[in-house]
């Protein structure tokens, strides 16, 4: 027996410590919801599960792209619609007009209305624009959009845009003014349709290339979310009892630190004499109740 030594009393302080980290970790864990809520929990695995959180960003960056190029595609695709409205509009007015049983007359209000649809034709091949991007002018030949989270052409989805002015339509000098203009008109309408037609379809695949490409991203973008979260998620339950059994040991150890305290009175009573006793050992004092701090202490 020791006076001011206590080993016990020593270990039981350490242990007390180590059980209070221990509550706080859990503590810090339940209230974040994360295994890894700081990078020394974990330093591997926080390092996976930054570069899993870095893909998923990227991904729904990339998905953004996507969207943006199909409602470009939209965009485009509504000028062609328009422009087919248009054409076959005018070749209705060539078939009347080409008709030999038409007079002169009937013809002049033919080619007025013919001669406004082909410049409306240009006027909605000027207005398709996407965020002040010409559609349908010709002056773009196309668009490309970064579809995922890598680099490298392969991450990249081209989409063609054409030219729908009347010029390059090849209608842009057709009239019905004459019974021989009209039909004429006919072949040069024909080809128009042919070339819008062509425009259209390549959209449509284009559109059909970034729709498959968007839902496999939403398919990647879940697939990091599990895998982050196998990785970098607390286990609330196994967390909540992990903490019980830390609260217990930590009531354990105050208990052992109480009793440990009381032993160092013990030996300081045999040396002072015993509380209450008529003086002490070598002219001390006898021992009073308060007289050290442990007293203090409630088992």
């Amino acid at each position: 027996m020791t006076v001011f030594n206590n080993g016990g009393v020593g270990h039981t302080l350490g242990q007390i410590g180590r059980n209070q980290s221990a509550m706080s970790g859990s503590l810090r864990r339940i209230s974040s919801g994360r295994r890894i809520a700081r990078a020394a929990d974990d330093p591997a695995g926080r390092a996976v599960a930054v570069n899993l959180q870095t893909l998923d960003l990227a991904t729904r960056r990339a998905m953004k792209n996507l969207n943006d190029g199909v409602s470009l595609i939209q965009v485009a695709d509504s000028a062609g619609g328009e422009t087919t409205d248009i054409l076959q509009r005018m070749r209705e007015l060539a078939i009347q007009s080409a008709s030999g049983s038409l007079a002169d007359s009937g013809r002049s209000s033919l080619e007025s209305e013919f001669t406004s649809l082909r410049d409306e034709i240009d006027r909605v091949a000027e207005g398709a624009r996407f965020n002040g991007l010409p559609l349908a002018e010709g002056t773009v030949a196309g668009v490309v959009v970064h579809a995922s989270a890598g680099s490298g052409s392969s991450h990249r989805i081209a989409i063609p845009l054409g030219d729908l002015r009347a010029a390059t339509l090849g209608v842009g000098t057709s009239s019905v003014a004459t019974e021989t203009l009209a039909q004429s008109s006919l072949d040069d309408i024909d080809g128009a349709l042919g070339s819008v037609n062509g425009v259209r379809s390549r959209l449509g695949a284009s559109h059909n290339r970034l729709t498959s490409a968007l839902q496999s991203a939403e398919n990647y973008v879940t697939a990091l979310s599990m895998a982050r979260s196998v990785v970098e998620d607390a286990d609330l339950g196994a967390e909540s009892v992990e903490l019980t059994l830390q609260r217990v040991r930590q009531s354990g150890g105050l208990s052992a630190l109480a009793t440990g305290l009381r032993s160092m009175q013990t030996s300081r009573a045999l040396l002072m004499g015993s509380p209450g006793g008529g003086g002490g050992m070598g002219g001390v004092p006898p021992y009073v109740k308060g007289d050290f701090p442990e007293d203090l202490v409630s088992p």
